[in-house]
């Protein structure tokens, strides 16, 4: 740690798989409006609209096509947030990533490093 010049952070959030489901137009319009998020969404929703339609994807029937979720969108957030924070190491490792899921839920782990060492920070 101090020779690196960051501490590591490592934690888990667990969310409850039965939460996980496809973002509704009405949440897509409200999160796109969120700084964190603005950019994010629009840019997947072009490239997904670019697939489904070169796929020719039937996109009434909800399993078909590509879509945004909740879960992945979250995942894009957390890691946006680490990377604008100023407390956050930006060329050490940094990632949000989704871990096996449990009976107690889906991981979602966050790891990445400060830009200190200290350890009362």
């Amino acid at each position: 740690m101090t020779d690196s010049g960051g501490r590591s952070i490592k934690r888990s959030i667990l969310i409850r798989a039965s939460t996980v489901r496809f973002l509704n137009d009405e949440l897509l319009r409200r999160l796109t409006k969120a700084d964190l998020l603005g950019r994010y969404i629009s840019e997947r929703l072009k490239l997904i609209e670019r697939e489904n339609t070169t796929r020719n994807t039937d996109m009434s029937i909800l399993p078909n096509g590509r879509r945004l979720t909740n879960i992945g969108t979250f995942r894009q957030y957390l890691l946006t947030y680490l990377r604008e924070n100023p407390n956050i190491h930006q060329k050490m490792t940094l990632m949000v990533r989704q871990l096996e899921p449990s009976t107690e839920g889906l991981p979602t782990q966050i790891y990445a490093f400060t830009n200190t060492n200290s350890w009362e920070e």
